[in-house]
């Protein structure tokens, strides 16, 4: 099941540049490993030691924050689109 992942600039550099890129999953979790195994240390910047997403990070599957969904294990199907976010901070 192929699912595409817009990623933030900050990213880019384990992605060869590209902001979308494909991957594959049944759960935010299987995609993320995905994810990971693909372009090495994109897991590190998404991961905390754990294992559980970076308080940085926001992901958006279908303009839907995973926050208010079921965080990791967040349901995927074919086509669905995953957008990740790194969170503003300042002050």
């Amino acid at each position: 099941m192929t699912i595409t992942v817009k990623l933030p600039t900050r990213l880019r550099d384990l992605t060869n540049g590209d902001s979308t890129v494909t991957a594959t999953g049944s759960t935010v979790l299987e995609l993320l490993n995905d994810l990971q195994e693909r372009y090495p240390g994109l897991g590190d910047r998404l991961l905390t030691l754990d294992g559980s997403l970076d308080p940085s990070i926001r992901l958006y599957v279908n303009g839907e924050d995973t926050r208010f969904l079921q965080q990791m294990r967040t349901k995927l199907s074919p086509g669905d689109e995953v957008v990740v976010l790194s969170a503003i901070a300042g002050g």
